[in-house]
């Protein structure tokens, strides 16, 4: 069975764990969180033959970036924590 090209690449963040990936498909599709599981939607796809870029849902996509900024401002956050025991 030939394979289908892989036309998009659609961006995904996970509403239950904050978990951000990127996955190549044929189609603009939902994917499966790989932490807890749960079937997620795309907030964005990319198109890989001409670049163009679809935000599916605004509010979706704003809520990913907050999301990601959370997540981020945590592992900073933790880190900079392993830092400062470090020197005491």
């Amino acid at each position: 069975m030939p394979h289908e090209p892989l036309l998009y690449r659609n961006h995904f963040c996970c509403p239950n764990d904050g978990a951000t990936w990127d996955d190549e498909w044929s189609c603009m599709c939902n994917d499966r969180c790989p932490e807890c599981d749960a079937e997620i939607d795309p907030y964005m796809s990319e198109n890989l033959v001409d670049g163009e870029m679809v935000i599916h849902a605004q509010v979706v996509y704003d809520k990913a970036m907050e999301l990601k900024e959370q997540v981020e401002k945590q592992l900073a956050d933790r880190f900079q924590a392993l830092l400062d025991k470090e020197d005491n």
